[in-house]
Protein backbone atom coordinates (compact mmCIF):
# COMPACT_ATOMS: atom_id res chain seq x y z
CA UNK A 1 0.00 0.00 0.00
CA UNK A 2 1.50 3.18 -0.99
CA UNK A 3 2.13 5.80 1.85
CA UNK A 4 1.60 9.66 2.12
CA UNK A 5 -0.38 9.80 -1.22
CA UNK A 6 -3.72 11.39 -1.82
CA UNK A 7 -6.10 9.10 -2.64
CA UNK A 8 -7.92 9.70 -6.11
CA UNK A 9 -12.53 9.64 -5.54
CA UNK A 10 -14.49 8.77 -8.22
CA UNK A 11 -17.03 11.19 -6.92
CA UNK A 12 -15.51 14.70 -6.61
CA UNK A 13 -15.76 16.31 -9.62
CA UNK A 14 -14.27 19.86 -9.88
CA UNK A 15 -16.82 22.61 -11.36
CA UNK A 16 -14.29 24.34 -13.68
CA UNK A 17 -14.43 27.97 -14.69
CA UNK A 18 -14.99 29.40 -18.84
CA UNK A 19 -11.19 30.21 -18.26
CA UNK A 20 -8.65 30.33 -15.57
CA UNK A 21 -8.51 33.64 -13.44
CA UNK A 22 -5.86 36.07 -14.92
CA UNK A 23 -6.41 34.30 -18.51
CA UNK A 24 -8.55 35.98 -20.99
CA UNK A 25 -9.89 34.10 -23.76
CA UNK A 26 -7.11 34.79 -26.81
CA UNK A 27 -10.00 36.61 -29.01
CA UNK A 28 -10.67 39.00 -25.55
CA UNK A 29 -8.15 41.81 -26.11
CA UNK A 30 -9.12 42.20 -30.02
CA UNK A 31 -13.02 42.06 -29.17
CA UNK A 32 -12.38 44.75 -26.32
CA UNK A 33 -9.89 47.02 -29.17
CA UNK A 34 -13.23 46.89 -31.30
CA UNK A 35 -15.18 48.03 -28.67
CA UNK A 36 -13.13 50.84 -27.74
CA UNK A 37 -13.06 52.19 -30.90
CA UNK A 38 -16.24 52.04 -31.92
CA UNK A 39 -17.33 53.89 -28.58
CA UNK A 40 -15.18 56.61 -29.75
CA UNK A 41 -16.10 56.63 -32.95
CA UNK A 42 -19.40 56.67 -32.62
CA UNK A 43 -20.08 58.96 -29.00
CA UNK A 44 -17.14 61.16 -29.65
CA UNK A 45 -17.00 61.08 -25.89
CA UNK A 46 -14.48 58.85 -24.24
CA UNK A 47 -16.89 57.53 -21.79
CA UNK A 48 -17.40 54.21 -20.52
CA UNK A 49 -18.25 53.22 -16.84
CA UNK A 50 -20.58 51.60 -14.80
CA UNK A 51 -23.54 49.05 -16.42
CA UNK A 52 -22.18 49.87 -19.33
CA UNK A 53 -18.71 48.03 -18.95
CA UNK A 54 -20.39 45.37 -17.54
CA UNK A 55 -22.24 44.91 -21.03
CA UNK A 56 -18.75 45.82 -22.89
CA UNK A 57 -17.24 43.36 -20.84
CA UNK A 58 -19.74 40.49 -21.45
CA UNK A 59 -20.39 40.80 -24.75
CA UNK A 60 -16.03 40.24 -25.07
CA UNK A 61 -16.27 36.76 -23.28
CA UNK A 62 -19.60 35.51 -24.56
CA UNK A 63 -21.70 36.18 -21.32
CA UNK A 64 -24.96 37.21 -20.10
CA UNK A 65 -25.36 40.79 -18.63
CA UNK A 66 -28.04 40.46 -16.17
CA UNK A 67 -27.76 43.77 -14.12
CA UNK A 68 -28.42 42.47 -10.10
CA UNK A 69 -29.63 44.26 -6.69
CA UNK A 70 -26.15 43.16 -5.28
CA UNK A 71 -23.83 44.62 -7.82
CA UNK A 72 -21.06 42.31 -7.57
CA UNK A 73 -23.07 39.57 -9.63
CA UNK A 74 -23.73 41.32 -13.00
CA UNK A 75 -22.21 39.29 -15.66
CA UNK A 76 -22.80 35.55 -15.87
CA UNK A 77 -21.13 32.82 -17.91
CA UNK A 78 -21.87 28.91 -16.69
CA UNK A 79 -20.91 28.66 -13.67
CA UNK A 80 -19.13 31.71 -12.89
CA UNK A 81 -20.04 35.70 -11.75
CA UNK A 82 -18.38 38.96 -12.48
CA UNK A 83 -18.96 42.41 -10.69
CA UNK A 84 -17.24 44.83 -13.10
CA UNK A 85 -15.24 48.33 -12.35
CA UNK A 86 -13.97 51.09 -13.33
CA UNK A 87 -11.07 53.38 -12.33
CA UNK A 88 -9.45 56.37 -13.78
CA UNK A 89 -6.06 56.85 -14.22
CA UNK A 90 -3.36 59.38 -16.27
CA UNK A 91 -1.40 56.72 -17.49
CA UNK A 92 -3.13 53.13 -16.50
CA UNK A 93 0.30 50.90 -17.61
CA UNK A 94 1.51 52.13 -14.78
CA UNK A 95 -1.01 51.95 -11.96
CA UNK A 96 -0.15 49.80 -9.19
CA UNK A 97 -3.11 50.04 -6.85
CA UNK A 98 -6.57 50.98 -7.28
CA UNK A 99 -9.75 51.66 -4.92
CA UNK A 100 -12.48 50.48 -5.73
CA UNK A 101 -16.32 51.16 -4.44
CA UNK A 102 -17.79 48.36 -3.69
CA UNK A 103 -21.20 49.36 -2.78
CA UNK A 104 -22.78 50.97 0.82
CA UNK A 105 -22.32 48.56 3.86
CA UNK A 106 -24.54 50.41 6.29
CA UNK A 107 -24.83 48.81 10.00
CA UNK A 108 -27.81 51.54 9.80
CA UNK A 109 -29.76 49.39 7.39
CA UNK A 110 -28.39 45.95 8.26
CA UNK A 111 -28.32 45.91 12.06
CA UNK A 112 -30.34 48.71 12.81
CA UNK A 113 -27.61 50.27 14.75
CA UNK A 114 -26.73 54.24 14.70
CA UNK A 115 -23.59 55.61 13.68
CA UNK A 116 -21.34 56.45 15.96
CA UNK A 117 -17.52 58.09 14.92
CA UNK A 118 -16.57 57.60 18.61
CA UNK A 119 -17.50 53.97 19.05
CA UNK A 120 -14.47 51.79 19.16
CA UNK A 121 -13.31 51.61 15.16
CA UNK A 122 -12.56 47.44 15.74
CA UNK A 123 -16.17 46.84 16.73
CA UNK A 124 -17.13 48.77 13.52
CA UNK A 125 -14.96 48.04 10.84
CA UNK A 126 -15.87 44.27 12.17
CA UNK A 127 -19.59 45.06 11.76
CA UNK A 128 -18.69 46.55 8.23
CA UNK A 129 -16.95 43.24 6.91
CA UNK A 130 -20.03 41.04 8.33
CA UNK A 131 -22.24 42.88 5.79
CA UNK A 132 -19.68 42.58 2.68
CA UNK A 133 -19.05 38.30 3.87
CA UNK A 134 -22.68 38.03 3.82
CA UNK A 135 -23.08 39.78 0.52
CA UNK A 136 -20.41 37.71 -0.70
CA UNK A 137 -21.88 34.27 0.56
CA UNK A 138 -25.02 35.24 -0.75
CA UNK A 139 -23.91 35.08 -4.28
CA UNK A 140 -21.51 32.31 -3.67
CA UNK A 141 -24.97 30.15 -2.81
CA UNK A 142 -25.28 30.42 -6.94
CA UNK A 143 -21.97 29.98 -8.62
CA UNK A 144 -18.72 28.43 -8.04
CA UNK A 145 -16.87 31.18 -8.98
CA UNK A 146 -16.66 34.83 -8.11
CA UNK A 147 -14.55 37.53 -9.48
CA UNK A 148 -14.39 41.21 -10.06
CA UNK A 149 -13.04 42.26 -13.10
CA UNK A 150 -11.28 45.94 -13.51
CA UNK A 151 -10.80 48.86 -16.26
CA UNK A 152 -8.22 51.24 -15.48
CA UNK A 153 -8.53 53.68 -18.24
CA UNK A 154 -6.77 56.89 -19.49
CA UNK A 155 -9.08 60.02 -20.07
CA UNK A 156 -9.46 59.63 -23.59
CA UNK A 157 -9.91 55.54 -23.79
CA UNK A 158 -6.53 54.92 -25.82
CA UNK A 159 -4.73 52.93 -23.24
CA UNK A 160 -6.72 50.58 -21.10
CA UNK A 161 -5.41 47.91 -18.91
CA UNK A 162 -7.66 44.97 -17.85
CA UNK A 163 -7.94 42.48 -14.58
CA UNK A 164 -9.29 40.50 -12.57
CA UNK A 165 -9.47 38.71 -9.06
CA UNK A 166 -11.39 36.38 -7.11
CA UNK A 167 -14.11 38.29 -5.27
CA UNK A 168 -13.43 36.74 -1.90
CA UNK A 169 -14.63 37.16 2.00
CA UNK A 170 -12.72 38.89 4.15
CA UNK A 171 -11.13 37.12 7.70
CA UNK A 172 -12.02 40.10 10.04
CA UNK A 173 -9.17 38.93 12.95
CA UNK A 174 -6.44 39.96 10.22
CA UNK A 175 -7.67 43.36 10.29
CA UNK A 176 -7.29 46.51 12.32
CA UNK A 177 -9.46 49.69 12.52
CA UNK A 178 -9.10 53.07 13.05
CA UNK A 179 -10.89 56.58 12.48
CA UNK A 180 -8.76 59.61 10.30
CA UNK A 181 -9.24 62.79 10.87
CA UNK A 182 -12.06 62.92 8.25
CA UNK A 183 -14.10 60.70 10.62
CA UNK A 184 -13.99 57.72 7.80
CA UNK A 185 -12.95 54.30 8.92
CA UNK A 186 -9.68 52.65 7.88
CA UNK A 187 -8.69 49.10 7.92
CA UNK A 188 -5.63 47.78 7.75
CA UNK A 189 -4.10 44.92 7.16
CA UNK A 190 -2.17 43.35 10.35
CA UNK A 191 0.65 41.34 8.48
CA UNK A 192 1.33 43.72 6.18
CA UNK A 193 0.44 47.08 7.86
CA UNK A 194 -1.09 47.98 4.52
CA UNK A 195 -4.12 49.91 4.12
CA UNK A 196 -6.87 47.52 1.85
CA UNK A 197 -10.51 49.37 2.82
CA UNK A 198 -12.10 52.65 3.63
CA UNK A 199 -15.72 52.99 4.80
CA UNK A 200 -17.07 56.86 5.09
CA UNK A 201 -19.71 56.90 7.69
CA UNK A 202 -22.08 59.54 5.36
CA UNK A 203 -23.67 57.39 2.75
CA UNK A 204 -21.87 54.27 4.46
CA UNK A 205 -19.39 53.83 0.80
CA UNK A 206 -17.10 50.59 1.17
CA UNK A 207 -14.32 51.11 -0.85
CA UNK A 208 -11.58 48.36 -0.93
CA UNK A 209 -8.09 48.84 -2.29
CA UNK A 210 -6.49 46.07 -4.50
CA UNK A 211 -3.17 45.78 -6.06
CA UNK A 212 -3.10 45.87 -10.04
CA UNK A 213 -2.21 42.31 -11.08
CA UNK A 214 1.17 41.68 -12.88
CA UNK A 215 -0.88 39.52 -15.17
CA UNK A 216 -2.87 42.37 -16.45
CA UNK A 217 -3.46 42.99 -20.17
CA UNK A 218 -2.87 46.33 -21.60
CA UNK A 219 -4.59 47.76 -24.36
CA UNK A 220 -3.82 50.99 -26.69
CA UNK A 221 -5.99 52.26 -29.55
CA UNK A 222 -5.41 54.75 -31.82
CA UNK A 223 -8.03 57.73 -31.85
CA UNK A 224 -10.36 57.04 -34.66
CA UNK A 225 -12.22 59.71 -36.79
CA UNK A 226 -15.90 60.67 -35.63
CA UNK A 227 -18.91 58.74 -37.37
CA UNK A 228 -20.57 61.22 -39.53
CA UNK A 229 -24.14 61.04 -38.60
CA UNK A 230 -25.50 61.81 -41.75
CA UNK A 231 -23.24 59.25 -43.35
CA UNK A 232 -24.52 56.92 -41.30
CA UNK A 233 -28.37 57.79 -41.53
CA UNK A 234 -28.17 57.75 -45.51
CA UNK A 235 -26.15 54.39 -45.02
CA UNK A 236 -29.50 53.32 -43.26
CA UNK A 237 -31.56 54.59 -46.07
CA UNK A 238 -33.09 56.80 -43.12
CA UNK A 239 -32.60 60.31 -43.75
CA UNK A 240 -36.18 61.33 -44.47
CA UNK A 241 -37.19 59.53 -40.93
CA UNK A 242 -37.49 62.73 -39.33
CA UNK A 243 -39.70 64.66 -42.36
CA UNK A 244 -41.77 61.07 -42.49
CA UNK A 245 -42.85 60.80 -38.45
CA UNK A 246 -43.34 64.69 -38.70
CA UNK A 247 -45.99 64.12 -41.50
CA UNK A 248 -47.69 61.15 -39.99
CA UNK A 249 -47.65 62.83 -36.41
CA UNK A 250 -49.78 65.76 -37.55
CA UNK A 251 -52.42 64.07 -39.46
CA UNK A 252 -52.26 60.29 -40.88
CA UNK A 253 -51.84 58.26 -38.11
CA UNK A 254 -54.35 56.18 -36.60
CA UNK A 255 -55.65 56.18 -33.24
CA UNK A 256 -54.45 52.59 -33.10
CA UNK A 257 -51.26 53.73 -34.32
CA UNK A 258 -50.79 56.70 -32.51
CA UNK A 259 -51.22 54.83 -29.31
CA UNK A 260 -48.55 51.89 -29.72
CA UNK A 261 -46.20 54.73 -31.00
CA UNK A 262 -46.78 56.74 -27.62
CA UNK A 263 -46.33 53.10 -25.65
CA UNK A 264 -42.63 52.84 -26.85
CA UNK A 265 -42.12 56.19 -26.25
CA UNK A 266 -43.71 55.62 -22.52
CA UNK A 267 -41.60 52.05 -22.65
CA UNK A 268 -38.08 53.56 -23.08
CA UNK A 269 -38.39 56.48 -20.86
CA UNK A 270 -39.67 54.56 -18.12
CA UNK A 271 -36.67 51.55 -18.76
CA UNK A 272 -33.87 54.62 -18.35
CA UNK A 273 -35.93 55.28 -14.64
CA UNK A 274 -35.79 52.04 -13.73
CA UNK A 275 -32.56 51.60 -14.48
CA UNK A 276 -31.74 54.69 -12.40
CA UNK A 277 -33.19 52.95 -9.36
CA UNK A 278 -31.64 49.49 -9.71
CA UNK A 279 -28.42 51.45 -10.01
CA UNK A 280 -29.78 52.94 -6.41
CA UNK A 281 -30.42 49.45 -4.87
CA UNK A 282 -26.92 48.39 -5.59
CA UNK A 283 -25.79 50.63 -4.40
CA UNK A 284 -27.31 50.86 -1.04
CA UNK A 285 -27.39 47.23 -0.75
CA UNK A 286 -31.50 47.02 -0.66
CA UNK A 287 -32.32 43.19 -1.74
CA UNK A 288 -35.32 41.13 -2.07
CA UNK A 289 -36.89 43.14 -5.53
CA UNK A 290 -38.49 41.50 -8.50
CA UNK A 291 -39.58 42.98 -11.77
CA UNK A 292 -42.03 42.05 -14.05
CA UNK A 293 -44.12 40.34 -11.02
CA UNK A 294 -47.36 39.75 -12.01
CA UNK A 295 -49.10 41.82 -10.49
CA UNK A 296 -52.39 44.21 -11.64
CA UNK A 297 -51.18 46.92 -12.71
CA UNK A 298 -47.57 45.85 -13.51
CA UNK A 299 -45.53 47.47 -10.62
CA UNK A 300 -41.94 48.40 -11.50
CA UNK A 301 -40.56 46.49 -8.57
CA UNK A 302 -42.02 44.56 -6.42
CA UNK A 303 -40.62 42.68 -2.78
CA UNK A 304 -42.89 39.74 -2.01
CA UNK A 305 -41.39 39.29 1.39
CA UNK A 306 -41.91 42.84 2.74
CA UNK A 307 -45.30 42.82 0.39
CA UNK A 308 -44.45 45.97 -1.02
CA UNK A 309 -44.50 47.72 -3.85
CA UNK A 310 -42.88 50.62 -5.76
CA UNK A 311 -44.30 52.63 -8.79
CA UNK A 312 -41.74 55.20 -10.71
CA UNK A 313 -44.39 57.48 -12.11
CA UNK A 314 -42.93 59.91 -15.42
CA UNK A 315 -43.54 63.15 -14.75
CA UNK A 316 -45.09 63.87 -17.58
CA UNK A 317 -47.04 60.97 -18.12
CA UNK A 318 -48.86 60.96 -14.81
CA UNK A 319 -49.48 64.47 -14.74
CA UNK A 320 -46.41 65.90 -12.07
CA UNK A 321 -46.85 69.57 -11.94
CA UNK A 322 -43.03 69.94 -11.03
CA UNK A 323 -42.50 71.39 -14.25
CA UNK A 324 -44.51 72.94 -17.14
CA UNK A 325 -45.59 69.13 -18.85
CA UNK A 326 -48.52 70.58 -20.86
CA UNK A 327 -47.88 70.33 -24.06
CA UNK A 328 -49.02 73.35 -25.79
CA UNK A 329 -50.56 71.20 -28.93
CA UNK A 330 -53.36 69.48 -29.24
CA UNK A 331 -54.21 70.49 -25.34
CA UNK A 332 -57.77 68.84 -25.56
CA UNK A 333 -56.32 65.13 -26.34
CA UNK A 334 -53.36 65.39 -24.06
CA UNK A 335 -55.68 66.95 -20.75
CA UNK A 336 -58.26 63.47 -21.54
CA UNK A 337 -55.37 61.24 -21.94
CA UNK A 338 -53.03 62.52 -18.14
CA UNK A 339 -56.22 62.76 -16.05
CA UNK A 340 -57.55 59.28 -17.56
CA UNK A 341 -53.94 57.90 -16.15
CA UNK A 342 -53.82 59.58 -12.81
CA UNK A 343 -57.57 57.56 -12.61
CA UNK A 344 -56.02 54.75 -13.60
CA UNK A 345 -53.18 55.02 -11.02
CA UNK A 346 -55.70 55.72 -8.11
CA UNK A 347 -57.41 52.59 -9.25
CA UNK A 348 -54.33 49.99 -9.06
CA UNK A 349 -53.07 51.92 -6.06
CA UNK A 350 -56.56 51.19 -4.30
CA UNK A 351 -56.64 47.21 -5.38
CA UNK A 352 -53.64 46.05 -4.02
CA UNK A 353 -53.58 48.14 -1.00
CA UNK A 354 -56.87 45.99 -0.39
CA UNK A 355 -55.06 43.08 -1.44
CA UNK A 356 -52.38 43.75 1.84
CA UNK A 357 -49.85 45.40 -0.50
CA UNK A 358 -47.92 48.80 0.71
CA UNK A 359 -47.88 51.23 -2.39
CA UNK A 360 -45.35 53.53 -2.86
CA UNK A 361 -45.43 56.03 -6.01
CA UNK A 362 -42.37 57.86 -6.46
CA UNK A 363 -41.92 60.92 -8.97
CA UNK A 364 -39.44 60.57 -11.69
CA UNK A 365 -37.73 64.16 -10.45
CA UNK A 366 -37.57 62.67 -6.78
CA UNK A 367 -35.01 60.39 -7.71
CA UNK A 368 -32.76 63.04 -8.06
CA UNK A 369 -32.98 63.25 -4.18
CA UNK A 370 -31.13 59.96 -2.62
CA UNK A 371 -31.04 60.68 1.02
CA UNK A 372 -35.08 61.35 0.94
CA UNK A 373 -35.25 58.01 -1.14
CA UNK A 374 -33.20 56.11 0.65
CA UNK A 375 -35.42 57.10 4.09
CA UNK A 376 -38.70 56.15 2.19
CA UNK A 377 -37.55 53.25 0.88
CA UNK A 378 -36.41 51.70 4.46
CA UNK A 379 -39.79 52.68 5.77
CA UNK A 380 -41.49 51.10 3.15
CA UNK A 381 -39.49 48.28 3.48
CA UNK A 382 -40.23 46.02 6.45
CA UNK A 383 -41.67 42.34 6.28
CA UNK A 384 -45.07 42.39 7.02
CA UNK A 385 -45.62 40.24 10.48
Amino acid sequence: MAKDKTPKLRTVNKSLPPFRLKEFPKEFPFKLAKELVYLLASKGKAILEGSEWEAVFARCIGAEWKPSNVGLDDVILGNTAWGAKTVKSVKPSTQKKVRLISGRNSPVYSYGDKIDTKADANVVGKSILDIWNERISAIREKFQNLRTVVLIKSNDLNEVVVFEFDTIRYDPELFAWEWNKNSNLVGIEKSTENKRFTWQPHGSQFTIIENVSAKSLIIRVKQPKALNKDAVLNALGLTNLGLLLFTKMSDTFSRKKRSEIMRLVKSSRNKSTELKLINFFRVNNIKGWRRNYKLFGKPDFTFPVAKSIIFVDGCFWHGHNCRNTQPKKNKDYWTKKLERNRIRDKKVTKYLTKNGWTVTRFWECELRNEEILLRRLKAKLQPTR
